[in-house]
């Protein structure tokens, strides 16, 4: 699993920066938010047992794509994209830490359009991803591709309490790059 935290860099002279082509405005991020917290009300509504290996794959899935449109617009709305290539679901154990060893979770990934821009982030399109606990549908973290990094989530906060607190800190560390502005520089 993926799952780093967050880390600021020093600062550079004459780093060079990317404006987003695809910026969202305020309205646009509210109508996607309302969105996909209706689709998340109406699963967890549908299906009390938060035990996602339970519920039907179809609605697991729209499930889990709200949730990680809602976290993707709430902490790197820079790297929200609506395009043509529709979000991937898959389920993955835990290989790495102790406390994830053999526990499952899915992966959600969200692609980007190559006819329209160009990231260093490798060569799958993923630009953003979000993990989310198969036992209880909890956001275990995220990772914005062209940072190689993210955050994570931690009861009893989860996403909305994390972010809360980047609000009340005004902590938006996420702006918009393609991962070619300052080649060599770690953010």
């Amino acid at each position: 699993m993926l799952l780093s935290i967050v880390y600021s860099a020093g600062a550079q002279e004459e780093q060079k920066v990317s404006k987003n082509p695809f910026p969202l405005s305020n309205k646009k991020k509210q109508e996607i938010l309302e969105k996909s917290k209706k689709i998340i009300q109406k699963y967890t509504a549908m299906y009390p047992d938060s035990n996602l290996v339970k519920w039907p794959e179809a609605a697991r899935d729209s499930f889990l794509i709200a949730k990680g449109t809602k976290i993707n617009v709430l902490f790197a709305p820079d790297f929200y994209r609506e395009c043509n290539k529709k979000p991937e679901v898959t389920r993955e154990i835990g290989d790495v830490w102790e406390e994830y060893l053999n526990k499952p979770y899915y992966e959600i990934r969200f692609f980007y359009d190559t006819t329209k821009e160009k990231f260093l982030v490798g060569d799958d399109e993923c630009l953003f991803n979000v993990h989310v606990w198969e036992e209880n549908g909890q956001a275990i973290g995220f990772i914005v591709a062209t940072y190689f990094s993210g955050d994570a989530f931690d009861p009893p906060f989860w996403e909305d309490g994390k972010y809360k607190n980047w609000q009340e800190r005004e902590f938006h560390p996420f702006s918009y790059r393609t991962g070619y502005e300052n080649p060599g520089v770690l953010y």
